[in-house]
């Protein structure tokens, strides 16, 4: 299949309507009724056109900020002032009857004046300021319904320690749904226009994306299901200044299942994908994967999985086959054991590496008296061989997230630091030194979240980055671990739940170049409770890391609390601390955060609601951050009318720039 570079909205309608009128004399044919639809007399003709009554709301806003930011001893601000004046109108409507085409109706149509100030120079805008919400569906109740939409909408958004920005979405597309009583199909296809722009008009990301989405799931057979997906990504996407990224993904995959056995308890799955990408970040990736599971009685099961992956990127080929043998046994519903054995073969590029491993599991619950005990026990073994390395290899999709403000840690030898590409799981690339930093510390790759970027607190991203060829190697590595947790809900101690758990990995490397490797070997121990007291949860817990690659240890404290407090207050914090002291990298990082926000309804007219962040990091390595933000609102609804008012302060600091970011706004809107 052959898609254009870019398709408009009107084309994606078009397309829609083109796959409609092929299916829609057999989803006419298939409709159980038959004939046509008969609303009322049949003697009294119906009209061709019926919209209800629309409703309205007219909205006045107003928003001042203020940002000065200072660095090198200079001090730099800007000024932005903005009004807008707009009516919502949103009806619903049909043609001939809501089963023919039923349709919603919605519309944003007003003025914007925009007043900015930077450095003495003023700049004044005024334009229209419109937005839409338009969908219907052709023969909601026969075989074939199809809906199209289109939708536009502006907001003021305001990230944490962050200037404001003006948001635009927009998407028009169209979904197909083929309800066939043998292989019911969806298909939707739809352009999507994502952009954030800063006070004062400056770009700060872009996002144009074109998709088309298949899905069929063949039904009815005996015992088995099968189901297609496919889908088609045609993404430009730009941060600030930075070049534009383009990139075209097609993926597929067809997954089958047959089930077995006892109530069909076991089951042999089969999947087949493929994911090609092409443009700035490239790569094609075929797999298949087999898993077999035997239940052979209800506290017994073995499982027996096989994968092979072939992926591509920047010219680099890698054949990965694995396999992995296990099982999982219940004994008395309280002493669950597993365990798995395994091995695979990478190919990079004529380079072959070989691994086995196997790991064992012990489980433990027991309800014992004033409360319950948790138990594990685990060991596992690992063996890898490498041969020398001839040519560079590719890590895709590496998974990993930022957990508070520490950064990702990357120990694998002979990463190439400039080839690191950050990006969010749906695939659009985060800016490095915006978003994020990369830092190398001895033999290690610290990646750190700038806070005030587009990556989101403990969010989750994906890692592409290079290996350079590395000197042969054989790696044993060993571990065994054991942990327990004690929840007492009953007597004075109510609510304490103690836990602690030691962790030892041994590694030892065998290479013809020692200087670069370093086991990664290490005795963990952590020790800690919570304590659960009326709605508010409180930890605190000691680690000691000590390592061969990075030694370190760590005391952390948090408190929770989030609760409705009657019915008018809804209140909650959150609040952490932690102390980690880096030994080899003679690092030393305090981090200290507070959350809090509450909700109250005065009377039946009049709510309040604040709330604040601060935060506090110190980091002798890589430099202070400082962050407090505090946000209050006033609301006041009577009938139809509301009015609010909203002032925010946000200030952050660190070793280059001090940014404060001040924001008023008022509005009023009434209901009609």
């Amino acid at each position: 299949m052959t898609f254009p570079r870019h398709l408009s909205g009107t084309t994606l309608a078009a397309m829609a309507l083109a796959v409609a009128a092929v299916f829609s004399s057999a989803a006419v044919a298939a409709d159980d009724q038959g004939g046509p639809v008969i609303v009322g007399n049949p003697n009294q003709s119906a009209p061709v056109f019926n919209m209800d009554l629309p409703k309205a709301t007219l909205n006045l806003d107003y928003a001042n900020e203020h940002d000065t930011s200072r660095q090198d001893g200079v001090t730099t601000g800007t000024t932005n002032n903005q009004s807008t004046e707009d009516l919502d109108v949103e009806t619903k409507a049909y043609i001939l009857s809501p089963k023919f085409f039923d349709m919603s109706l919605g519309g944003t149509f007003g003025l914007e004046q925009t007043s900015f100030d930077d450095a003495g120079q003023n700049r004044y805008t005024a334009g229209l300021l419109d937005g839409w919400d338009v969908s219907g569906t052709l023969l909601r109740d026969q075989g074939a319904p199809l809906t199209l939409y289109s939708r536009q909408s502006e907001e003021f958004i305001t990230p944490d320690f962050s200037p404001s920005l003006n948001s635009t979405d927009r998407a028009t597309g169209a979904n197909l749904a083929i309800r066939s009583e043998t292989a019911p199909t969806q298909f939707q296809i739809y352009q999507q226009e994502d952009t954030q722009s800063e006070i004062g008009g400056e770009t700060n990301y872009s996002s144009n994306e074109d998709v088309f989405h298949w899905h069929t799931e063949v039904i009815n057979l005996p015992h088995q299901t099968l189901t297609w997906d496919y889908s088609y990504h045609n993404t430009l996407s730009q941060e600030s200044e930075s070049p534009s990224i383009r990139d075209e993904n097609h993926s597929a995959s067809l997954n089958h299942a047959l089930y077995f056995g006892t109530q069909q308890q076991s089951s042999l799955s089969s999947s087949l994908s493929a994911d090609v990408q092409t443009g700035e970040l490239a790569y094609d990736d075929l797999r298949l994967d087999e898993a077999l599971r035997l239940w052979h009685s209800k506290d017994f099961q073995t499982h027996f999985e096989y994968s092979l992956d072939r992926s591509e990127m920047s010219g680099v080929t890698q054949t990965s086959n694995s396999l992995d043998a296990g099982l999982v046994h219940q004994l008395f519903g309280s002493l669950t054991t597993t365990a798995d054995v395994g091995g695979s073969l990478l190919n990079a590029s004529g380079t072959q590496v070989e691994q086995l491993f196997g790991t064992l599991d012990f489980g433990y619950r027991k309800t014992v008296p004033d409360g319950l005990l948790l138990f594990n026990l685990n060991g596992g073994w690992q063996w890898q061989y490498a041969p020398r390395g001839t040519a560079t290899t590719s890590v895709i999709n590496q998974a990993e997230t930022f957990t508070d403000t520490q950064p990702i840690i990357l120990t694998q030898p002979n990463i190439d630091p400039n080839s690191i590409v950050v990006v969010s799981p749906a695939g659009v690339p985060y800016l490095k030194g915006s978003d994020f930093t990369v830092n190398t510390v001895g033999s290690l790759i610290q990646i750190q979240r700038v806070i005030g970027g587009l990556i989101p607190p403990d969010g989750g991203v994906m890692l592409d980055y290079k290996v350079l060829a590395q000197p042969a190697s054989t790696i044993n590595t060993g571990t065994y671990g054991i942990g327990g947790r004690y929840d007492i809900d009953k007597g004075f101690l109510t609510g304490l739940s103690p836990y602690a758990r030691y962790s030892v990995q041994d590694q030892s490397i065998d290479t013809e170049v020692p200087s670069a490797f370093i086991p990664d070997s290490f005795n963990d121990i952590v020790a800690g409770s919570d304590y659960r007291i009326w709605l508010i949860t409180f930890n605190a817990e000691e680690q000691w890391h000590d390592s061969t690659l990075i030694p370190y240890d760590a005391t952390r404290f948090s408190v929770r609390y989030s609760q409705a407090l009657g019915r008018d207050t809804t209140a909650g914090i959150n609040a952490s601390y932690s102390m980690i002291n880096y030994y080899d990298e003679r690092d030393r990082v305090n981090d200290a955060s507070i959350g809090a926000s509450i909700r109250r309804n005065l009377n039946s007219e009049w709510s309040i609601e604040a709330r604040a962040q601060w935060m506090n990091d110190r980091d002798e390595l890589f430099g202070d951050t400082d962050g407090l933000e505090e946000q209050l609102e006033l609301r006041w609804k009577h009938n139809q009318t509301e009015i609010f008012g909203r002032v925010r302060n946000a200030t952050i600091s660190n070793r280059d720039v001090d940014s404060t970011f001040q924001v008023f706004e008022v509005g009023l809107s009434r209901s009609f």
